[in-house]
């Protein structure tokens, strides 16, 4: 609820990104009222009685409305602004709400209620991410870069001899939390990627195909494959759902799939596509939900775009850029940093921060040396840099500008690159392929059939198993 109503705070005055909801001291003081009203019919349902440390929700108010001055009850909260707000040129959320945040949390009771009161519920604004995390209670600490300390089948927590200063897991003693506490309690994925056909109609050379082998057979996945996944894993608290291939577009299905997606579970969506084949009947029909774009971008100049593609659709993909942008769809680009031309990344940074277009820079996996990228890349990132965040997740997260123009840029430094395996499971992206094959890793080779036909609770149990078995690299 704290970070919640910091969002609010740091929005107010803004518009969502389809121009809906308008952000007010008005808007906030409901949104409190509501708050206090939803408290008290949760505690009646669960009959729960709050100790004398618990903070109530005015306590939280008025603590973040103080900037974090004093205490909530026995909860050390540290007050963190999302940023600092510095667009007086921007008058709504385009480029920030990525999922329709603000007007779901504003105007809708039922997902406002389940948001507060689910286990691991966040926030995802403009790419950035909102835990509870540095929230400290008795004799427990949820750090951050380590996915939080969790209890054991017993409902213990790890000894206090485990942790170093900063409550994290020391080094010598890694291995046996990981076997006697992570994999008891994190049962599940937290996202799902789902690759609706292995076909596309670019011809990419550093393309990896999302882990799928390349086939003159183009396999495409029916649209009663995908209920039957989403109606087996829609309960499971997943964070996000991505669609992607291939080129997601091929599959004639995926606008209906979204849909879907999107209407039976309160998950983040999002379309790994490169945007050449989407209709404007399409972008309509996708406007009503909260899908985001992800659109492989691999060079910011025509000549060089349609080399790398085999197509030259160029100016296709920008109109329809623009269309989704139009219709309030959030969109980004994903550019595959393939070399070490600085000339290459600075175009890219710079065509991001003139369209204002978050961008995702990912070094090509499997190429040598490419684990270096970043040491000719972050130079470059500083010369347009307002700030700089470490996410601890394999990203580090920029606020670039040039002129009057700003963008945020994202440099995956994949957890692929070191063999991390804390770092991928906290990720924790389960890869269903077309054909109903599930992938835990996309440099593996195992795959294991998903069995639809057995019933929701056999495919629901080799999904955790899959996770529990997670492991390794």
């Amino acid at each position: 609820l704290a970070y919640t109503y910091m969002i609010l705070k740091d929005f107010e005055g803004w518009t969502d990104n389809n121009r809906k909801t308008k952000v007010t001291k008005d808007t906030i003081k409901k949104f409190k009222d509501r708050i206090n009203k939803i408290y008290k019919e949760v505690e009646q349902i669960v009959q729960y009685k709050p100790y004398d440390g618990d903070p109530k929700p005015n306590d939280i108010f008025k603590y973040i409305d103080n900037d974090g001055e004093g205490k909530l009850g026995d909860i050390e909260f540290v007050y963190i602004h999302s940023w600092e707000k510095p667009y007086p040129y921007v008058d709504h959320c385009e480029d920030f709400d990525t999922n329709g945040f603000l007007d779901r949390i504003l105007n809708d009771d039922e997902y406002l209620k389940k948001f507060l009161f689910n286990n691991g519920s966040y926030i995802t604004v403009g790419g950035d991410e909102y835990r509870g995390y540095n929230i400290k209670t008795i004799g427990f600490e949820y750090d951050y870069e380590s996915g939080g300390h969790r209890m054991n089948e017993k409902g213990e927590l790890p000894p206090k001899e485990w942790l170093d200063e900063r409550d994290c897991i020391k080094e010598e003693y890694w291995d046996r939390y990981w076997n006697e506490y992570t994999l008891e309690t994190g049962e599940f994925w937290d996202k799902l990627r789902i690759l609706v056909t292995n076909s596309c109609n670019y011809r990419c050379p550093f393309c990896h195909n999302e882990g799928q082998y390349k086939s003159v057979y183009f396999d495409k996945m029916p649209y009663r494959y995908l209920v039957s996944i989403i109606d087996i894993v829609k309960d499971q608290n997943l964070s996000e759902i991505c669609f992607s291939g291939g080129e997601p577009f091929l599959n004639k299905e995926i606008v209906d799939m979204i849909i879907y997606a999107n209407d039976e579970t309160n998950a983040d969506i999002s379309c790994a596509t490169n945007l050449s084949l989407i209709s404007q009947e399409d972008i309509k029909h996708l406007s009503k939900t909260r899908v985001k774009f992800n659109i492989q971008f691999p060079y910011a100049d025509e000549t060089k775009f349609s080399q790398s593609t085999g197509r030259r659709n160029w100016k296709i993909v920008l109109n329809n850029i623009d269309a989704v942008r139009k219709e309030g769809i959030s969109i980004g680009l994903n550019s595959v940093v393939q070399d070490g031309s600085e000339h290459n990344v600075r175009e890219i940074i710079e065509f991001a921060i003139t369209h204002e277009l978050p961008l995702k820079l990912l070094p090509q996996i499997g190429l040598d040396g490419s684990d270096r990228f970043k040491e000719f890349v972050y130079p470059i990132l500083e010369e347009y840099a307002t700030s700089c965040t470490d996410k601890h997740t394999g990203a580090t997260r920029w606020i670039v500008e040039c002129g009057h123009h700003r963008s945020v840029v994202l440099y995956i430094d994949s957890p692929c690159f070191s063999h991390n395996i804390e770092k991928c499971r906290n990720y924790g992206e389960l890869r269903i392929q077309p054909n109903l094959h599930m992938q835990t890793c996309i440099q593996s080779d195992e795959t294991e059939l998903l069995c639809l036909d057995e019933g929701k609770d056999f495919a629901l149990q080799q999904m955790k198993r899959l996770w529990k078995d997670f492991k390794h690299c």
